[in-house]
């Protein structure tokens, strides 16, 4: 596949290896509610009828938009935001509607949710992607800009829950 193909790979493992625990988390969530992690847009968003053809993006732990390119060569990526406010993982940049987004091998289409909070583990250069050891790695909780009173709830097990809230 290619020199891009692994740092690709690379990349994307540092990535999930730097969101452990939220992951977690919503496993525990998805264990208790029978809701899986990834759900289609119909299933997370029942009520956006225009969802419900779209097979191209998913809702990832109830806080991430993911729109993989599945296009060989596409540089390009239609995507659509559920209502609401969705902030650009790799530039912060905020979204919302219906738009033809950059997408590279590279730089996948991930947008995270308004008011969404997300614990992570990661390097002292703190890089959603970059590798830490774990004797040197700095703990951070991602806050999101909330459009309204959020609450979300932190699990490191069954029993413990932290509740944390994130207004405007």
């Amino acid at each position: 596949f290619g020199k891009e193909a692994e740092q690709a790979y690379v990349k994307y493992y540092w990535l999930r290896e730097n969101m452990q625990d939220h992951l977690y988390s919503a496993a525990l969530e998805a264990h208790e509610t029978g809701l899986p992690m990834m759900q289609a847009m119909v299933l997370a968003f029942p009520e956006e009828t225009e969802l419900k053809e779209n097979e191209t993006q998913y809702q990832f732990c109830d806080t991430m938009l993911v729109s993989p390119v599945i296009t060989e060569n596409a540089r390009t990526q239609k995507v659509y935001f559920p209502k609401g406010k969705w902030y650009d993982l790799w530039s912060g940049k905020v979204e919302s509607g219906e738009l033809d987004v950059d997408a590279e091998l590279l730089k996948c289409p991930v947008y995270l949710k308004a008011g969404t909070v997300m614990p992570l583990r990661m390097s002292a250069g703190l890089n959603w992607s970059e590798p830490f050891a774990l004797e040197a790695e700095t703990l951070v909780l991602a806050v999101v800009p909330a459009e309204h009173h959020t609450e979300w709830t932190l699990r490191s097990s069954v029993e413990d829950r932290k509740r944390l809230a994130v207004d405007t």
